[in-house]
């Protein structure tokens, strides 16, 4: 890891962010045989890449998604055994929705059961329904990532490459780009920003405007008081008073429960502290539902994950890169479950391939608010 003010030899890429993202990217740079550094001003993995453990879900509203999602786990596997890891987990996910989506999933290739209520409550001690037709979505290939494993080897690998440091601005010209760092000055050919809550004020500087929203959003762990690994869940019934979802831990002794509504977060900005009172209430609604869904799986918090979201205002599973010169800008949300693949289109996208038409994305500001 570099540390010291002394002038660097130039470098093919730089990367300015050390979460999930900009490791996965570093990683498949290191993999071509590409010279970087990766910079970050923090621990690494400790912004937005926080926590221990994430869903892998195929579902989303949009079938693209879907169909990246499918890509997106074979390059998890792929990449836990080039690091020696078990990085996804076999779980399942558990959907508790009022819609049809087995037969949806089904047509774009995941692989699911279309469950009773009574059925999905063998798989997960979950409460009873208020509806007796109420039913039930089991993902057989989804479960939970070892997102703190995840970082931690893929830091180990790339660790040569790790830079200390913030980045403070970025100038391009025909040559490359220059970073001008806490540390030092940096001269590469090719930068990617994926600093996650910072990219915005960096790609703002090189005339890029993110359309992006801000809120802290809170996770509880409970302890598990049960022997057998829980699946996930993704909570979009309205049976327990909650849009929720839930990921065990890596070891099975611990569940985290979050609220996935836009109102389970408080809105804040870059400028101000988010409101105490606001946290403080969403807290107590993820343990009372926590005891409506999970009433006998579930024993006291355990742990806590405090995060800056920073989702595109076209929808909570977009993202996008914006390229200008020299430099690409990456932004979106829930991007976890897609970072193997995202990093390996990222590096591809140095010898001229553009990203965005790879994924078959559009820019955020042209799709309606639902993301659509």
């Amino acid at each position: 890891m570099i540390e010291s003010s002394e002038t660097p030899a130039r470098r093919r890429v730089a990367v300015v962010g050390g979460g999930i993202i900009g490791l996965c990217l570093a990683e498949a740079l290191a993999e071509q045989g590409v010279s970087l550094w990766c910079f970050e001003e923090r621990a690494v993995g400790g912004g937005q890449s926080g926590g221990i453990t994430r869903i892998f879900r195929h579902r989303h509203e949009r079938s693209h998604l879907v169909e990246l999602a499918l890509r997106a786990r074979t390059s998890w596997i792929s990449l836990g055994e080039r690091l020696g890891e078990r990085l996804i987990g076999d779980e399942g996910v558990l959907i508790l929705t009022a819609e049809d989506e087995a037969g949806r999933l089904e047509q774009l290739g995941v692989s699911v059961e279309d469950l009773s209520w009574d059925a999905a409550s063998e798989k997960m001690p979950i409460g009873r329904a208020s509806d007796e037709g109420s039913r039930a979505v089991f993902e057989r290939h989804g479960g939970a990532i070892r997102a703190r494993h995840a970082i931690e080897a893929l830091h180990r690998t790339v660790s040569d490459s790790m830079v200390d440091a913030e980045v403070h601005g970025i100038e391009q010209d025909a040559a490359g780009a220059t970073l001008f760092a806490s540390n030092g000055i940096y001269e590469v050919d090719e930068v990617f920003v994926t600093a996650g809550a910072g990219t915005a004020r960096l790609a703002k500087a090189g005339g890029v405007a993110i359309p992006e929203r801000r809120a802290c959003h809170l996770r509880l762990t409970f302890e598990s008081t049960i022997a057998s690994a829980l699946p996930c869940v993704l909570d979009k019934s309205n049976e327990f008073g909650e849009a929720a979802y839930g990921s065990p831990t890596p070891d099975g002794q611990g569940y985290a429960i979050g609220i996935s509504s836009e109102d389970g977060a408080v809105k804040t900005s870059n400028a101000e502290a988010p409101d105490a009172k606001g946290l403080h209430e969403i807290k107590s609604r993820i343990e009372a539902y926590a005891e409506r869904l999970l009433p006998t799986a579930l024993g006291p918090v355990t742990g806590a994950r405090l995060c800056l979201a920073t989702p595109l205002k076209s929808g909570d599973d977009d993202f996008y890169a914006w390229r200008r010169g020299r430099i690409t800008y990456f932004a979106g949300h829930n991007l976890f479950k897609f970072a193997p693949l995202i990093g390996t289109l990222l590096a591809e996208s140095i010898e001229g391939n553009d990203l965005s038409q790879k994924l078959n994305l559009t820019p955020p500001d042209s799709r309606q608010p639902d993301g659509r």
